[in-house]
C-alpha cells in the first residue's frame, strides 16, 4: 500500500520531477568549464558606391561576399564564478532531495495510518455487531422476567434504549470504516 501511495500520488511525481530538473541544471552548469567554439558565417550581396577611392567599374556594382569566423576560447579564471554557481545548483539539489524525502515520508504514514484505521475499523464493526447480539439477548431475558413479573417495565424501556444505543454505535462504526476505506 506505502510502494503503491509513493509511486501514483501526483504531489510525489511534481516533487520527483523538480529533482530531476535540478539534477539535470547541475549538470549543465558544469559544461562551464568545458572550452567553447563559436562558428559565424556570412553570405550576400554588398554595393560600395564610392567614385574617389574605387574604380568607376568597380563603383556602385553588386558584388558577392562571404564571410567564416571560427573562434575558440577557454575561461582560465572567473573569480570563482563558475565554481560558485556549481555550489549554489548542488546545494538546491539537495534542498530538493530533503523536500522529496520528507514529502514522502508524510505520504508513507498517512497510508499506513489509513491502512491501521481500515483494519481497526472493520475489527470494531464485528465488536460493535456483537455488543448488539448481546444487548438483544439479555433484552429477551429481561422481556421474560418482566412478563414473569420480576422486573418491572422501566427495565424494558432502559433495554430497548440500550439496544437502540448499541445500534447507533454499528451505525457510527461503519461510517467511520466508510471514511477510512
Amino acid at each position: 500500500a506505502v510502494r503503491k501511495a509513493l509511486t501514483t500520488n501526483p504531489a510525489q511525481k511534481a516533487i520527483a520531477a523538480d529533482v530531476s530538473a535540478t539534477g539535470f541544471e547541475l549538470l549543465q552548469s558544469r559544461s562551464e568549464f568545458l572550452p567553447t567554439v563559436d562558428v559565424t558565417g556570412e553570405i550576400g550581396g554588398e554595393v560600395v558606391s564610392n567614385p574617389n577611392v574605387l574604380a568607376v567599374s568597380d563603383s556602385g556594382r553588386l558584388n558577392n561576399t562571404r564571410q567564416v569566423a571560427i573562434s575558440i576560447g577557454l575561461t582560465l579564471f572567473d573569480g570563482w564564478r563558475r565554481a560558485n554557481t556549481i555550489f549554489r545548483n548542488a546545494s538546491r539539489l539537495d534542498g530538493r532531495i530533503y523536500r522529496f524525502l520528507a514529502a514522502s515520508e508524510t505520504v508513507a504514514l498517512n497510508t499506513v495510518e489509513a491502512y491501521i484505521d481500515v483494519f481497526r475499523h472493520r475489527e470494531m464493526v464485528g465488536l460493535a455487531e456483537r455488543n448488539v447480539v448481546r444487548h438483544r439477548e439479555i433484552g429477551r431475558s429481561v422481556r421474560e422476567r418482566i412478563s414473569g413479573g420480576q422486573s418491572s417495565i422501566g427495565e424494558g424501556f432502559q433495554i430497548d434504549e440500550r439496544i437502540a444505543a448499541a445500534e447507533d454505535a454499528v451505525i457510527g462504526v461503519e461510517g467511520a470504516l466508510l471514511d477510512a476505506n
